[in-house]
């Protein structure tokens, strides 16, 4: 489990931190639930969702690409296990899409493999299926869901 000092801060529209979820050294902080570096996605209802990264478990050598999810209500103040991703992987993009899935595209798989591979999670149905991947393997990026529908995948690297 990473504990790099992940932590999720929601800011006021001003700027101004709201709370934080996963402060290091604050009991009850919820910091177990991130994953070095997992993809971050945040639904329409305000609920968060956290899917992938890795776990080392005797150095950076060891490292397993994690399929597991989880969302987070903040109404509740809770977090939920959701369905696990068929794929590993980490250094990916999480990104709800205009449909209201969260889509988790491309990534390192934990072979260090830049994985070309993108699935849907379906909050309605907690499952995860396989969707029209990238033309290539990609890590590092980012994504966006365009106005018009799409989910945009941008940069990342491809090689090196």
């Amino acid at each position: 489990m990473g504990r790099g000092g992940e932590r999720l801060i929601k800011l006021t529209a001003g700027g101004l931190p709201l709370f934080t979820i996963g402060e290091p050294g604050v009991s009850g902080s919820d910091l177990d639930h991130f994953f070095q570096p997992f993809g971050v996605a945040f639904d329409l209802s305000g609920k968060i969702y956290v899917a992938g990264g890795y776990s080392c478990t005797a150095g950076w050598g060891a490292c397993d690409a994690l399929t597991s999810a989880e969302v987070y209500d903040p109404a509740a103040h809770r977090w939920t296990a959701i369905a696990s991703m068929a794929q590993g992987r980490y250094l990916h993009a999480l990104v709800t899409g205009a449909d209201g899935r969260i889509y988790a595209i491309g990534g390192l798989d934990g072979a260090n493999n830049r994985l070309a591979s993108v699935e849907a999670y379906d909050p309605t149905t907690n499952q995860w299926t396989d969707v029209a991947g990238l033309p290539e393997g990609r890590s590092d990026l980012a994504a966006a869901a365009g106005g018009d529908g799409p989910v945009y995948a941008l940069g990342g690297r491809t090689a090196g």
